[in-house]
């Protein structure tokens, strides 16, 4: 008897052997409603948990996505009037979120929810699939854990946070054709795998490439998954044909409407040209630096979790579960060079590796006996516990805190009811932030002047970074913004090798033309007034100023003249050491 059969399974159990010739794997069957409910409960619980983080204010992706989403239902086009480095798939969610219940941060989060929820579902069906009814409310646990762990950055409305779900659909369309065709290792019974079926995993795979691009290292897996279905070279190259068209047409449809728009070139400049820039040269670090770090901020829950991951996938392979090796462990190594472009492995970046992991490491523990299959399950769960990475208790302003270090994003909706009352009071209507916090135009209603409301691509030392530094002065000079905000002791990201151009000409014309209103600091909550009365323990983060020559409340007299000592605020580029704090060497 093959290794890991059932000589006398028992009652509610059956062996159930996989399509095709090889190695014979066995599989248990609960009774139906058993693993169904396992699941369910997984996901109340899950929900519960990420609900209470629904609240927490936009960050900086989360802030471009969301100005992005309100320049088109603007008439603006994003791309061309707001710079944009990511696919326009997540611009859509956010803006379909907007047109529902209007600009709301729970309710963005509450779509990334859904995602999840959604990918756990159909994760769970997958893993029933290739390793029986006991493998899929494991790996919706393993991965729900995940989905809650402060490493994989998951609770921003991010593109990964929504290329997981179509990735999974991709996967699961495949299994289900394996189920009803042919398995890899030859002939095998039953009706083929349908052309409509593999064109709707290619177009599922194509969705979540729309959300990030990072998404087509699953292509040529998922490919070569569709061609080994046929049954003769005909039949391979229709299913092969089926999956690339479908895939293709999100891309194309997006390619139609920018050229439709007259936007194309900028277009292509945000989703192909500036990204093969910024995945071929990091500003930030070395890839093995990178790297560390983020080994270094992982719990010992993530930590044994992409250990079980790739041992689990090692061990398909050793064990022969040749269908369940080639689905999971190639899932699971297409997402680890997914991850890896770049070499910046910021935590949202991982999340794309969370399905695969799961599945790899529920599969293979499946194979185990219970005697080994619950310590190993339940020091996962302890070592999560020991973390506990979702706060009770704590409003909104403290979770972000907690989770970005300091208080900029958690005053990032002060800051807009500031500027929009003023700006309200006054007639006033453009903004500049001299930094890359685009949720302050979120949070603000305030029009950009430029597209340029993120600035990696002007300081990251890329080749067209000064161009890029020179168009955005141009826009600032012309338009005369009627605020500026400040980010201090620099424009965020600066490195050492940045160029300074766009930082000292609008340093100077601020303190030429611009008074204070206020500032925040990166340990405390709100805006403060200007001048020096602060906290003992006060740190500059953000100043806002107003144009001097702006329009004035009917109450208001005018202000005198302000010496530039009496701004209150860093008057000098941040030297090379300020640089470098938090910031590593570039990349030789």
């Amino acid at each position: 008897m093959h290794a890991g059969t059932l000589a006398h399974p028992p009652p509610g159990v059956v062996s159930v052997a996989p399509h095709g010739p090889g190695p014979r794997m066995e599989r248990t069957r609960w009774r139906p409603t058993a693993p169904r409910a396992c699941t369910a409960a997984i996901l109340l619980l899950f929900a519960a948990a990420f609900s209470t983080g629904l609240d927490v204010p936009f960050e900086r992706d989360e802030g471009e996505y969301a100005h992005a989403a309100e320049v088109l239902a603007s008439g603006g086009v994003p791309y061309r009037d707001a710079f944009l480095q990511k696919p326009p798939g997540i611009v859509l969610v956010h803006a379909a979120v907007q047109s529902i219940v209007g600009p709301s941060d729970a309710a963005t989060h509450a779509a990334t929810l859904v995602s999840y929820l959604a990918t756990l579902a159909l994760l769970a069906s997958v893993a029933r699939r290739l390793g029986g009814a006991a493998a899929g409310p494991l790996a919706a646990l393993l991965a729900a854990l995940a989905f809650l762990s402060p490493l994989f950055e998951p609770w921003p409305a991010n593109t990964e946070a929504f290329l997981v779900l179509p990735a999974t659909v991709s996967y699961l369309l495949l299994v289900r054709g394996w189920d009803s065709g042919r398995g890899v290792s030859g002939s095998g019974s039953g009706a083929r795998a349908s052309v409509a079926v593999a064109a709707a995993s290619g177009l599922a795979i194509g969705v979540a490439s729309l959300f990030k691009q990072t998404a087509l290292a699953h292509l040529p897996h998922l490919l070569a998954g569709w061609a080994l279905l046929g049954h003769d070279r005909r039949e391979r190259l229709l299913l092969a044909a089926a999956f690339l068209a479908a895939s293709a047409a999100p891309w194309l449809a997006s390619l139609v409407a920018w050229a439709s728009w007259g936007a194309l070139g900028a277009f292509l400049d945000g989703v192909l040209l500036h990204n093969l820039r910024y995945v071929g040269f990091n500003p930030e670090g070395r890839f093995g630096e990178m790297l560390a770090r983020r080994v270094a901020a992982a719990s010992l829950f993530d930590r044994l979790l992409w250990a079980a991951g790739v041992i689990g996938a090692l061990a398909l392979v050793a064990r022969g579960r040749r269908r369940a090796a080639f689905v999971a462990g190639g899932w699971l190594a297409t997402a680890i060079v997914a991850v890896s472009a770049g070499g910046y492995f910021r935590g949202h970046y991982l999340l794309q590796a969370v399905p695969p992991l799961a599945l790899c490491a529920a599969l293979a523990s499946s194979e185990l006996p219970a005697i080994a299959r619950v310590p190993a399950l339940a020091a996962l769960v302890a070592a999560w516990v020991a973390a506990w990475p979702v706060p009770l208790g704590v409003d909104a302003a403290a979770r972000s805190f907690a989770r970005y270090g300091g208080m900029r994003f958690a005053n990032g909706p002060s800051i807009g009811r500031i500027l929009a009352r003023d700006a309200a009071d006054r007639g006033l209507s453009t903004l500049f932030v001299l930094g890359s916090e685009p949720q302050l135009h979120h949070y603000s209603g305030l029009r950009s002047v430029t597209p340029w409301v993120i600035l990696s691509p002007l300081t990251g030392g890329y080749a067209d970074s000064p161009a890029r530094q020179e168009a955005a002065w141009r826009d600032v000079e012309a338009a005369r913004p009627d605020y500026v905000v400040v980010s201090v002791p620099a424009a965020v990201p600066t490195f050492r090798h940045s160029d300074f151009f766009l930082w000292e000409r609008v340093v100077d014309l601020v303190r030429r033309d611009y008074e204070p209103l206020g500032k925040t600091s990166a340990l405390h909550r709100g805006v403060m007034r200007p001048g020096p009365d602060v906290p003992a323990d006060f740190v500059p983060d953000l100043w806002i100023f107003r144009r001097r020559d702006a329009g004035r409340a009917s109450s208001e007299a005018a202000p005198a003249s302000a010496e530039p000592s009496a701004l209150d605020w860093p008057p000098t580029r941040p030297s090379p050491e300020e640089l470098l704090e938090g910031n590593p060497p570039p990349a030789s």
